[in-house]
């Protein structure tokens, strides 16, 4: 059997760039009520109540807010969330936490299932590769829900199943 090499010239470089915001100018989030306010300044709220949306707060070692992002939209009643995403773009910014948010179109301030299930994956996954979950914040127009402050995040931190 023959091993063929790739062609140098049909291969695409991969590099990684980061840039860290100015410390100063970085908002601070070191409990539910800083990232919603960060949140709230980032998320239209004009739009809270027609579509569900899905966004990530990236966190640097000291809670400092590096970037937000919006991963994604969806209908009155859910929106896919990409967890291979949530780390691309926390291993790009070199984040050492980060905050998942959601809206809720109805109104409803409460976690569902779905949303402790998609949690405790994003904080599994996220140990593997020392990225901590800090909070998960469900938003509405009336105010929001911290599953962390609500212990809805059930596996303790640096435990994992295997």
């Amino acid at each position: 059997m023959e091993t063929k090499l790739l062609n140098p010239n049909k291969m695409h470089e991969v590099r990684i760039v980061y840039k860290r915001p100015i410390y100063d100018s970085m908002p601070i989030a070191k409990n539910s009520n800083q990232a919603y306010e960060v949140f709230k300044s980032f998320i239209d709220f004009d739009t809270l109540d027609y579509k569900e949306s899905f966004y990530l707060l990236l966190l640097t070692q000291t809670n400092s807010v590096l970037n937000c992002a919006r991963l994604g939209v969806g209908d009155t009643a859910a929106v896919c969330v990409n967890i291979k995403e949530v780390f691309q773009l926390a291993l790009m910014s070199n984040a050492s936490g980060i905050i998942l948010c959601h809206n809720h179109p109805s109104g409803k301030l409460n976690c569902s299932k779905a949303d402790k299930v998609l949690t405790e994956k994003v904080k599994l996954s996220g140990q593997l590769i020392s990225i901590q979950l800090v909070d998960h914040i469900i938003i509405t127009s009336e105010g929001y829900y911290s599953l962390g402050d609500n212990e809805d995040i059930l596996i303790p931190d640096n435990t994992l199943p295997f």
